[in-house]
């Protein structure tokens, strides 16, 4: 299991323009996926330790594309 090739981890921001502290936003360009996820957990996506996640939050992150156990180009093979 790894993090997408095409995974981008943003800071979440208020309407006010500030950073939400405990929220961050994943966005898969490839698979133009949009999550909102706690900070632990995009500091465990960032680190690789995808067993720190519960299998429920695995299981959502690899079905909308945020981690996946293909490699780069199988990853792009799937969109073509």
């Amino acid at each position: 299991m790894r993090i997408s090739s095409y995974e981008i981890i943003l800071p979440l921001i208020d309407p006010e323009e500030r950073e939400i502290e405990d929220k961050t936003l994943l966005v898969n360009g490839l698979y133009g996926s949009i999550d909102v996820v706690d900070r632990d957990v995009a500091d465990m996506l960032q680190a690789g330790e995808f067993t720190g996640l519960s299998v429920p939050m695995r299981e959502r992150l690899a079905a909308r594309g945020h981690i996946t156990r293909r490699s780069p180009e199988d990853e792009l093979a799937d969109v073509k």
